[in-house]
């Protein structure tokens, strides 16, 4: 199962449904840890690590010859022994699920190193623009004030005039970028809409192509997009408006001084 996520997520590293599906094996596997771990097997003790789920394994096999050879003869109460032994496996079977998926996410192209796609010559000033969720841990970036989601630009400050920003989807899920004036109350005090969104009125301008410039239907995993902008002085905001994403944290502000 591992190697089949690995698979897909190296060989489809645009189809949202696939890191989508991983990320849920994954949890599985985590519930299977949190169910087993602590159960004691005849002849294992301690917590299995990592590097151990071959050994593990090749325990639970030899757990399930001795509990299974000796047919009929075997009392009631060595049922519980095959249980651990059910266990040790599904321990094992999760624990390489876990890290096979965790090596084929941070090997696809784009979640380590930048983005899958270079933005052009671009005017003005650059601001380049990371957004993440819970699927960027996985590539071994954290995310900022505790959100499960963000947005993050650099500089956080520009000057008046020409600005492009170059935004990179450093997440899992599929995200868009949109700037608009700060709210007089701040960042991520917008008002939400039933469908998950907030008001895009007086927006300055939008990367959300895949590898290209401006609106488009989102960015995929791990690709780019870029939008060239003039930016009068003032606070503004930047946020990903797909719907439940600026509930969950992706805003920012940006300021620009005259």
């Amino acid at each position: 199962m591992a190697a089949s996520w690995a698979w897909a997520l190296i060989s489809r590293p645009k189809d949202r449904h696939i890191p989508l599906l991983a990320g849920l094996f994954c949890l599985g596997q985590i519930v299977v840890w949190a169910l087993f771990v602590t159960v004691h097997v005849p002849g294992f003790s301690g917590t299995p690590e990592p590097n151990e789920a071959i050994a593990l394994l090749s325990k639970a096999a030899e757990l399930l010859r001795s509990t299974t050879s000796g047919g009929a003869s075997l009392a009631a109460g060595d049922d519980g022994v095959r249980r651990r032994t059910l266990g040790v496996v599904l321990i094992a079977v999760g624990l390489a699920g876990l890290i096979g998926t965790a090596w084929a996410f941070a090997a696809r192209p784009g979640v380590r190193g930048g983005s899958i796609c270079n933005a052009p010559a671009l005017p003005g000033q650059m601001v380049d623009v990371t957004l993440s969720d819970m699927g960027g841990m996985m590539g071994g970036r954290m995310m900022g004030g505790g959100h499960m989601m963000n947005v993050a630009a650099s500089p956080s400050t520009v000057a008046a005039g020409a600005v492009s920003f170059r935004v990179w989807n450093a997440g899992m899920m599929v995200h868009e970028f949109v700037v608009l004036p700060l709210s007089p109350a701040g960042a991520g005090t917008r008002p939400i809409g039933p469908d998950g969104r907030v008001s895009e009125a007086g927006s300055r301008g939008e990367a959300s192509k895949s590898c290209g410039a401006g609106a488009g239907d989102g960015m995929a995993p791990g690709a780019g997009s870029w939008v060239p902008l003039d930016l009068a002085p003032g606070r503004y905001e930047l946020i990903c408006n797909l719907p439940g994403h600026y509930a969950m944290g992706m805003h920012a502000e940006l300021a620009v001084r005259p």
